[in-house]
């Protein structure tokens, strides 16, 4: 049985275990253990039913989305794979203007360079930085429009 968790949106498989007590176990699609409840009670305050929806969208190749009837093809696999699978239209939406706000700052000459493993006061030791460099005035730099863009590639929620 698929569940939902009603806070992060993550999906789960229901399973039961009788070991000395019977208690309730929702795993990952790897089997790695999520939760572990002693009581339904207890488990249906986070989780919920799942089921897969009987569409979903998509971005087409000109960047128009478009909705797509899950019939079983091979398609929702390869869509899932690449990112361009979305439960709502919402959601695909928000994934192109990204990608536009992503381009446009590209065509501003933004550049992201990684540096794996450095520390400073920042940063802990052991992450990774991202730094961003562009080829621009600085005072562009801090217009709102540009402003904009990497708030929208990067900031705010998931």
């Amino acid at each position: 049985m698929k569940l939902k968790n009603k806070k992060t949106g993550e999906i789960g498989y229901f399973c039961f275990a009788n070991w000395d007590s019977p208690v309730l176990i929702i795993m990952d699609k790897n089997g790695v253990q999520l939760a572990k409840y002693n009581s339904l009670t207890e488990l249906n305050e986070e989780w919920e039913d799942y089921e897969e929806p009987k569409e979903y969208w998509f971005i087409d190749f000109n960047g128009e989305i478009k909705e797509f009837e899950v019939l079983g093809f091979e398609w929702k696999g390869w869509m899932k794979e690449i990112g361009n699978y979305f439960e709502t239209r919402e959601e695909a939406q928000k994934a192109v203007e990204k990608l536009k706000a992503f381009r446009r700052l590209k065509d501003k000459g933004f550049r992201f360079t990684i540096t794996p493993g450095v520390g400073s006061l920042d940063i802990a030791p052991g992450k990774s930085q991202i730094e961003i460099n562009a080829d621009m005035p600085a005072k562009w730099f801090y217009c709102d429009a540009v402003q904009e863009d990497l708030e929208a590639c990067f900031g705010g929620e998931e």
